[in-house]
């Protein structure tokens, strides 16, 4: 099984601070013999989060200092940046038809795509993910 955590999964693993740490842990802990994945959109959320002055206070990270974290991050855990799939842009599309929209709707939704294109499991504390179509979603607050 290849997961793909959520851009908030992925800080939550990375920075000991966050509020969700020790779960996201557990959870990373428990992923032996299963692959990680980023797709470009996670990488770009996880490196743009770290550098944000609101989200990392005080504690926020220079854009290399955010590569170097990402780098030991997915060497760590044995994550790879997987590149889009062919299909991805028609199940995005297909996703976003019926939205109302919001300020998730587009990233939320090309995630969910970007699981169902690979059969990958979307691995995230945002409930609001689970209803996308046809979607595998793990959410760590149930486990």
């Amino acid at each position: 099984m290849t997961f793909l955590p959520d851009v908030n999964v992925w800080v939550a693993i990375a920075v000991a601070e966050h509020e969700h740490h020790d779960r996201a842990a557990r959870w990373l802990e428990s992923t032996h013999g299963h692959s990680l994945a980023f797709c470009r959109v996670t990488q770009m959320g996880f490196l743009r989060l770290l550098t944000n002055v609101h989200v990392m206070k005080g504690d926020r990270f220079s854009p290399g200092g955010a590569w170097q974290l990402f780098d030991r991050l997915a060497q760590e855990a044995g994550a790879r940046v997987v590149p889009e799939p062919e299909l991805l842009e028609r199940i995005w599309r297909r996703g976003t038809a019926m939205a109302v929209g919001g300020h998730n709707t587009w990233t939320d939704a090309y995630i969910c795509a970007f699981a169902e294109a690979t059969g990958f499991t979307v691995v995230t504390f945002d409930q609001g993910l689970a209803g996308h179509g046809k979607t595998n979603v793990r959410l760590l607050d149930s486990m």
